[in-house]
């Protein structure tokens, strides 16, 4: 089998099963109480970047003629991968009724174990939320940038939910030593 057209196939399935999982999750989710937004301008000049390459990179093979099956694969696979990723960046996090739902990950509020905010700009409002999820085999980290203005309701609605304090209070305290 042709290596480009497996890239092809591979993304696609990639990207199809992405797309599934998004469906499933936001049914999953309810109703969005509120949208985080999540990356600024340099995201942008970033898949503008990517964008750019694949206009040129296509200029030349048209302008050089060469354009055969194996071009044509590389092709659709810069553009899945495109969708792919960039669908991934560009998205925002969307707190919602049931949990938390960023693309195709979704986490329900009992698996949050723990969150603390940090500021992360000195000229502008800006914190970095990073909160701690249970998973069956360890914890995984998620971050999320939110601009202050959601701060407050953003706490309000995470201790409404997940009946935890800022900074995990939820330890488990160790036996032996007082």
């Amino acid at each position: 089998m042709n290596i480009y057209l497996f890239l092809v196939l591979f993304m696609a399935g990639l990207l199809g099963y992405s797309i599934l999982r998004f469906i499933n999750n936001k049914k999953k989710s309810g109703e969005v109480l509120l949208e985080l937004k999540q990356y600024g301008n340099f995201f942008l000049i970033f898949l503008a970047i990517i964008v750019l390459t694949m206009g040129v990179w296509i200029y030349k093979t048209v302008e050089g003629n060469l354009i055969n099956k194996d071009t044509i694969y590389q092709f659709v696979f810069m553009i899945l991968w495109f969708l792919y990723f960039g669908s991934k960046i560009m998205s925002k996090a969307k707190i919602s009724e049931h949990g938390i739902l960023k693309y195709d990950f979704f986490s329900p509020w009992d698996m949050v174990e723990s969150y603390r905010w940090d500021k992360i700009s000195k000229t502008k409002d800006k914190y970095r939320l990073e909160l701690r999820y249970r998973n069956k085999s360890d914890r995984v980290k998620k971050m999320f940038i939110i601009v202050e203005g959601h701060k407050g309701k953003t706490d309000q609605i995470i201790k409404k939910n997940t009946k935890l304090s800022k900074g995990n209070k939820n330890k488990k305290k160790k036996k032996g030593r007082k």
